[in-house]
């Protein structure tokens, strides 16, 4: 990152480019990156608890419904 202009403020988390834009820093984008990690992280287990919870249900679902199409097999297989 040679085109960055004087060290950036200690306690800042972004730095400005000779263009004149601001860019994070290098510590302030691993930190942005653990964030979003731990929040897709987060998201993802979320999904996988309500699928869980919902799995013996469908599985009884799925059950019912070949069930029920067995039982329709044999009334209409008579005809």
């Amino acid at each position: 990152m040679g085109d960055i202009v004087g060290e950036p403020d200690p306690d800042s988390k972004w730095r400005r480019a000779k263009t004149g834009r601001h860019l994070l820093t290098d510590e302030a984008l691993r930190e942005l990156r653990v964030a979003l990690r731990a929040d897709r992280r987060e998201r993802l287990e979320i999904v996988r608890a309500w699928i869980a919870a919902i799995g013996p249900g469908l599985a009884g679902l799925t059950g019912l419904i070949g069930a029920i199409i067995g039982l329709l097999v044999v009334i209409l297989g008579r005809r």
